[in-house]
């Protein structure tokens, strides 16, 4: 069985106690201020990152923008 990268609204939602629709919300504006333009680029941004910060061991900062 293959593992599915990205969970489904309805699945973040049950897991958080949260409505789908702020689910929605929260991954528009990660995609808008990370300057994705889907689920899989965001994921992919943020594995980049944490393997960044386990490198370096501090946070990675972006100034403006996190585009890739």
């Amino acid at each position: 069985m293959r593992h599915r990268a990205v969970l489904l609204n309805s699945e973040i939602a049950r897991a958080l106690v949260i409505s789908e629709k702020t689910v929605s919300t929260h991954i528009s504006h990660l995609l808008a201020n990370t300057g994705t333009e889907n689920r899989v680029e965001l994921a992919r941004l943020v594995h980049r990152l944490a393997d960044e910060r386990d490198r370096t061991g501090q946070s990675v900062r972006r100034s403006s923008s996190c585009a890739p």
